[in-house]
């Protein structure tokens, strides 16, 4: 008998480009962002699919909210294959998709965005006094983005931790280890502060 050929893990499919990048776009910094996402894109890279996440944070500091939100769609094409290189910045997209939704008053989209990542978590569990720091690092980059004196620098550095915090702030309460040790208060004033300096830091 011949051997038996191993299951394949799923692709991320072949996906057009985002309505977004076929607009023409006014806002300067998002202008170049775009021009060179738009010559790159792809759903198998990872340095790509980190970039495409920042972008989505971007529109959201400009509440840009229904672009951002095509941007979300767009990552969130990218299957779970346990190759996390790929998995973590689509988680990014994920959970802001998440936050977007729960602001926006849609409990059906927010519920499907963080139940792809109940079911594959992005982050491996760790004890209190880790996470905290972690959580602690986040401030630091707000802090650091603020003294950065290169735009493109700060802009990334911020929608990174913004959409690090995101991740634990949409997925706390459904069963993950940190779910009472967040304070969500807390991170929402964080986060609140980290969209004002990106928003600035994008004029």
């Amino acid at each position: 008998m011949p051997p038996v050929s191993p299951k394949k893990k799923p692709a991320a499919p072949a996906a057009p480009a985002p309505a977004l990048f076929a607009a023409k776009e006014l806002q300067p910094y998002l202008r170049k962002v775009m021009a060179s996402l738009g010559k790159r894109l792809s759903l198998t890279r990872m340095a790509v699919l980190f970039e495409i996440a920042d972008l989505a944070w971007y529109l959201t500091a400009l509440e840009r909210h229904a672009d951002a939100a095509s941007i979300v769609d767009y990552l969130g094409l990218v299957p779970f294959t346990g190759n996390h290189n790929l998995w973590s910045p689509a988680s990014l997209g994920l959970s802001l998709g998440a936050r977007l939704a729960r602001l926006a008053g849609q409990p059906a989209r927010r519920a499907a965005l963080v139940g792809r990542l109940v079911e594959n978590p992005a982050y491996a569990t760790v004890q209190r006094v880790y996470f905290e720091q972690d959580l602690a690092r986040v401030v630091l980059e707000i802090d650091r983005a603020r003294a950065e004196k290169t735009q493109k620098l700060a802009c990334r550095q911020l929608a990174r931790a913004l959409g690090r915090v995101t991740y634990f702030r949409e997925t706390a309460g459904h069963g993950f280890y940190y779910d009472t040790w967040l304070d969500t208060a807390a991170v929402d004033a964080q986060l609140d502060r980290g969209l004002v300096e990106l928003r600035a830091r994008l004029a």
